[in-house]
């Protein structure tokens, strides 16, 4: 297989990869790895996990950060299995959605499966080479 061949990778995640590789290499790295999120989405994140159960206003206030940026974020974070949704009952009447962390032994047990299937596939890309 000549160079030409190999197709081009995309630049962001030959970096992520990269900075595993680093011994001082934090969680934030591997967050930012293995689920594609950036400084703010991480920021959002770390909040989540001190938040405990919060609703959107809560955590938009907090992070000084309008809505719509927030919803943004927490869609990515709960499509990424980092947080929950759910939809409590306001006592006036009607309804709101209620974001929480997932648990830290929940998400290890999330990245150590990431990992596996990380290794996997490199593993099945090089066998094809």
């Amino acid at each position: 297989m000549r160079n030409n061949d190999i197709p081009k990778l995309h630049q962001l995640h030959v970096k992520s990869l990269n900075c595993l590789n680093n011994p001082e290499a934090t969680i934030a790295d591997l967050l930012s790895c293995l689920y594609d999120l950036n400084v703010e989405e991480l920021r959002i994140f770390q909040m989540c996990m001190k938040l405990g159960r919060f609703n959107l206003d809560e955590i938009a206030e907090m992070a000084a950060k309008d809505r719509t940026t927030i919803h943004r974020i927490l869609q990515k974070l709960v499509s990424a299995g980092l947080v929950t949704k759910e939809f409590g009952s306001i006592p006036r009447g009607g309804r709101i959605s209620v974001f929480e962390a997932m648990p830290l032994s929940v998400i290890k047990m999330q990245i150590r499966d990431r990992m596996r299937n990380l290794e996997e596939n490199v593993s099945r890309i090089l066998e094809s080479l």
